[in-house]
């Protein structure tokens, strides 16, 4: 039995996304989205996921320090990042990526990857960050509950 085809930009609509959504690659499932959660953007802190000394690890690192820092969110969450995107510190507009680790999409050409918040011509955007061969750095932050 395969699991259930959740059509990306379909998904998307439903929950009512409305800003840009930038791929180059085009994104065809969403394996995987945590369910929303209720929360402020004012009431967060940003985290990097990144150890002392450690300059680049994996989507699958990733994923694991997000859970164990309180700090999955997902596509579901994506509406509160905006409507509450005025409490994003401004030092990280246009510098840093918000990671939305709770979700994992999917790109037949590409693998795995996470959705992804970041300023492009000074509106919030969608857009993903891809697994396949590809490390992270220290420009992605995680959001976290205090």
């Amino acid at each position: 039995m395969g699991r259930k085809k959740i059509d990306f930009l379909a998904y998307c609509r439903k929950l009512n996304i409305s800003c840009k959504i930038s791929c180059s690659i085009p994104i065809r499932e969403v394996l995987e989205d945590i369910s929303p959660t209720d929360f402020h953007v004012k009431d967060l802190e940003w985290v990097s996921f990144l150890n002392e000394g450690e300059t680049l690890v994996t989507g699958m690192v990733i994923r694991e320090r997000a859970g164990e820092l309180n700090a999955k969110f997902g596509l579901s969450d994506v509406k509160r990042f905006l409507d509450g995107q005025i409490d994003i510190p401004t030092e990280f507009k246009g510098k840093k990526y918000i990671i939305l680790a709770g979700t994992v999409l999917w790109s037949p050409s590409d693998g795995p990857c996470f959705p992804c918040l970041c300023w492009g011509r000074g509106e919030l955007c969608l857009f993903p960050y891809w697994w396949s061969g590809r490390d992270f750095n220290v420009d992605g932050l995680l959001p976290r509950r205090k």
